[in-house]
């Protein structure tokens, strides 16, 4: 099947290319220490902390205040709070969980749902979990992104916290490109171990704050609740023959190449609350376009020295690092030669780069810095392990006498490298091709296809080859890749190689893969076990398009419940109309009937509306998934699966609206204007009018009365228009100044159009 590949590159510790993690944004800038303030009733905060109200996930509404110092703060009502985590809710020092869009949904906070504001109550030096995922963040794995703040409670001080990005969807559509497969939060006894080829036999369940839980608990897709695709993965790890072609067949089912970097990580952290030593505290993720599960890292307050059993975490053994339990990921990838060197590898990478000493040390001191006057003024900081102002400062230098802090973090660092140096061999590895990427992806017969991998080895230089046929019973064709910034390859020598292939000019399909050559002639492949197919030229000739949306409404147009979403306009050019009800919209190539659009007539040369906001249950023209500002693919398909129209977008700021320059057919761009549910043509891509000085219109915003200042106008009529494209006044405009009264109208946004001209939008308040 026809797969859509992630847009984003993941690479080693030593590339240069694109992190496949997103900025820090605002919400996660780590160089400042943010405060956030909530107000809450006295009634409700006296409940949230009421003794045996810990394991509830009940939320409370509060007002929540941001402040960075830098930008004006923001207020929002009516947030959720509650507490979070396992062990820690029974902790003196609470973690708390904040939500948007319990209260208001669909609401966000720049992108971000949800606030995870981890209290860090085990480590003395509250720097143990950004550490980590800060490495991981450079070593170009999936991280989640955090940085501190402190928080205050209807005036109250509560303390210094960690505030790290949640685990749900956004996060997987801005790592993976997808977020529609399924996503397993895996607690303890979450093993992998083989229980049956049924999907049914891992919904068993544990046990969480005396309630049942299952122990691979599904966090989206409730609806259909399938396992399955956890239980192949399952089976064909426990099951699959231990012979020369496992390395090859469990690549069909995992990213090996992904978790082998993130094993090494957390071994080289020290990070037993994990998978491989304590079966619990990581997450799964089905990723739709590889038909791979991705391994995600989660939950590193116990690292770095902290620990509870008699272990000594700064030494180790990396390959006995379960200690004997039953771990077949670990056990069964590790038993592998190919996969064992490039653990390895990343072992010695990480150890010799990211936690060197020379690197990692002034890291320690600047965070240090960063928040030592609000963790020593954190009078919650102490309350369960007594944790003195002294014993702050010298955790980052020395052990300081807690029985499960192990060691000082700078101690903890210069013997586990020392510890890897002596435990680890260099072998060389098998080339590694990760992230391929192929645009367009459904392609017309006069499309050039541009093709790129990203590929690295121990070796250099590395011969990369891309093979191609369109009769599979026929050899392939192998042409060289480059990696020279000037064969759509990203930048030069930079790991990512490219190549072009000329428009085919024919209805067909292209079977292609790719190859990596090392200098000592090791080859790897990609994909391991199959090749990959590009349709040509099949789309459906139906004259519908995608002609306008915005990503990031927060002020531009509400809903029928008031509320700012995500909205995106489709465009009727046939000369008849066309029956709605048997197309679909999706943002998911492998799903193309992802939403069924409402059956609904819409005539020629006319506009419709639908809000992307993931809330069906508003109504039918409501749609079951929601625009990610940060990119996004769109398509519209018929009821056969082929391709109607489709556009793709990276990016989008708050209120930025991407259209066609001409509707239907005009190449997409930023509109200066935004019209949902009415024309975009003539409108200009950020550029103002030539007229503009013929039309002057104040005051905007406007109350009651609006004045239009006009000179030289040849067309003299004029129509106030609504943002669903309705006209709401029309008239004549005077030779020089024409006053309208609005006091009638609704508060929002308009336009004024008179000629062939539109104004600037119009905002009416009251």
């Amino acid at each position: 099947m026809f797969q859509r590949i992630i847009l984003l590159f993941l690479l080693p510790v030593f590339a240069y290319s694109q992190n496949i993690n997103p900025p820090r944004g605002r919400v996660y800038n780590d160089s400042v220490l943010i405060s956030i303030f909530i107000s809450i009733s006295p009634d409700s905060l006296a409940l949230l902390y009421k003794p045996g109200n810990e394991c509830s996930n009940h939320e409370f509404p509060v007002t929540f205040i941001w402040s960075d110092g830098i930008n004006p703060n923001d207020t929002l009502q009516n947030v959720g709070i509650r507490f979070k985590g396992n062990t820690s809710r029974l902790a003196q020092k609470k973690s708390f969980k904040l939500s948007f869009n319990t209260f208001k949904a669909g609401r966000n906070f720049y992108d971000v749902e949800k606030l995870n504001l981890n209290g860090e109550h085990n480590d003395p030096s509250v720097i143990r979990e950004k550490l980590f995922w800060d490495a991981m963040y450079q070593n170009n794995s999936p991280a989640l992104r955090c940085n501190y703040v402190k928080l205050f409670v209807n005036g109250s001080y509560f303390g210094l916290y960690i505030n790290v990005e949640n685990l749900d969807e956004i996060f997987t559509q801005s790592r993976f490109g997808n977020s529609e497969g399924n996503l397993y939060k895996c607690y303890y006894g979450a093993d992998l171990t083989y229980k049956g080829i049924n999907g049914n036999f891992y919904k068993n369940t544990g046990s969480f704050c005396g309630q049942l839980q299952r122990v691979y608990e599904l966090q989206n897709n409730a609806n259909t609740d399938n396992y399955q695709d956890l239980a192949d993965f399952i089976n064909a790890l426990n099951n699959l023959p231990t012979d020369t072609a496992f390395a090859r067949k469990i690549k069909k089912y995992f990213n090996v190449e992904s978790y082998l970097k993130i094993l090494a990580l957390e071994i080289a952290s020290g990070h037993w609350d994990n998978y491989v030593s304590n079966n619990n505290n990581y997450f799964l993720y089905k990723n739709i376009y590889t038909s791979q599960i991705e391994y995600i890292s989660y939950d590193a307050d116990n690292t770095f020295g902290i620990g509870w059993s008699g272990d000594d975490w700064g030494t180790k053994n990396v390959y006995q690092f379960n200690g004997g339990k039953n771990r077949p990921l670990y056990t069964r990838l590790l038993a592998v030669p190919e996969f064992k060197n490039k653990f390895d590898y990343y072992l010695n990478s990480i150890s010799s780069g990211i936690y060197d000493t020379a690197a990692i040390y002034p890291r320690i001191d600047a965070l240090h810095n960063q928040i030592w006057t609000a963790a020593v003024s954190d009078t919650f900081r102490p309350k369960d392990y007594g944790f003195t102002v002294g014993q702050f400062h010298n955790s980052f230098n020395q052990t300081i006498g807690i029985s499960h802090v192990k060691y000082g973090l700078k101690p903890f660092f210069l013997t586990r490298a020392n510890s890897i140096k002596q435990q680890v061999s260099h072998n060389n590895i098998i080339p590694v091709l990760i992230q391929e990427k192929h645009i367009p992806l459904l392609a017309s017969v006069s499309d050039s296809l541009k093709f790129s991998i990203h590929a690295y080895d121990d070796d250099s230089p590395i011969l990369v080859i891309f093979h191609h046929s369109y009769d599979p019973a026929q050899s392939f064709i192998s042409d060289t890749m480059y990696d020279d910034g000037l064969h759509d390859d990203h930048y030069a020598n930079d790991g990512v190689f490219g190549f072009t292939l000329a428009a085919r000019g024919a209805i067909d399909t292209l079977v292609f893969f790719y190859t990596a050559v090392s200098i000592s002639n090791q080859i790897s492949r990609y994909p391991a076990d199959n090749n990959i197919l590009l349709p040509i030229g099949v789309r459906s000739n139906l004259k519908l398009s995608i002609n306008e949306l915005m990503a990031k409404n927060t002020i531009t147009i509400t809903d029928e419940f008031h509320e700012y979403d995500d909205w995106l306009e489709i465009y009727n050019n046939e000369s008849s109309g066309i029956n709605l009800g048997t197309l679909y919209l999706s943002n998911s190539l492998s799903d193309p009937f992802k939403f069924q659009l409402p059956t609904f007539t819409l005539k020629p040369d006319s506009f419709k509306l639908l809000w992307c906001d993931n809330q069906t249950s508003q109504g039918i023209w409501h749609t079951n998934f929601k625009i990610s500002a940060g990119g996004e693919w769109l398509g519209l398909f018929d009821s056969q699966g082929l391709l109607i129209d489709s556009t793709s977008f990276m990016n989008l700021g708050a209120d930025l609206c991407y259209g066609r320059r001409v509707d239907g057919t005009g190449a997409f761009g930023i509109l200066s204007n935004r019209t949902p549910g009415y024309t975009n043509n003539g409108f200009s891509y950020g550029l103002k009018s030539n007229h503009e000085e013929e039309l002057k219109i104040f005051p905007n915003p406007a109350n009651t009365k609006l004045n239009i200042h006009s000179i030289s106008v040849n067309n003299n009529y004029f129509i106030l228009i609504n943002s669903l494209g309705q006209i709401i006044l029309q008239g004549q405009l005077s030779e020089r100044e024409t006053v309208l009264d609005i006091s009638g109208i609704p508060p929002g946004f308009y336009f004024i159009k008179y000629g062939d001209l539109m104004s600037e939008k119009i905002m009416v308040l009251r």
